[in-house]
């Protein structure tokens, strides 16, 4: 199988290893929050029940990290709407076995739990991922992540 990946990387300007802020940045931060406790939603499917264009883009960017941090070993996935949305791609893209690394979903409101791969969200204004103490921390789009950590209704994959 053979996968392509295509990532847009818009520049941003860093000086000192700090993110200038741009009239983009600066536009968006006085519509949105800083604040983790504020962290938008956006559901995985269009009206048709499809997968939606956002959707697809953060999954496949945060997919490709996640083969990253797996040092080519078999990652176990949770069950629920984490498994929904990476385990059918994770387990044709690693070798078979059993698995040699744990992803856990964490972020605001969710235990921190020692695993080795923590799926955390990126937050939409700093573009900071969230701080924890996981061995490898695996950032995902805000909105995505938070559908994923407190939405329990399925959906298509």
């Amino acid at each position: 199988m053979n996968i392509l990946l295509i990532l847009v990387v818009k520049p941003v300007a860093v000086v000192d290893g700090t993110r200038l802020a741009t009239p983009e940045t600066r536009a968006r931060s006085r519509q949105g929050s800083n604040d983790w406790d504020e962290l938008p939603s956006t559901p995985p499917a269009d009206p048709r029940d499809c997968w939606s264009p956002r959707w697809e883009a953060a999954v496949a960017v945060t997919l490709a990290h996640l083969l990253v941090a797996s040092n080519g070993k078999r990652v176990s996935v949770p069950d629920g709407p984490v498994a929904k949305a990476f385990r059918r791609a994770i387990d044709g893209l690693l070798p078979p076995g059993p698995p040699q690394r744990h992803l856990t979903l964490a972020g605001p409101g969710l235990p921190t739990d020692d695993t080795d791969i923590a799926l955390v969200p990126r937050h939409p204004q700093t573009g900071q991922a969230w701080p924890c103490e996981a061995g490898t921390v695996v950032p995902l789009a805000s909105d995505v992540w938070t559908y994923l950590a407190y939405h329990d209704e399925p959906f298509s994959s």
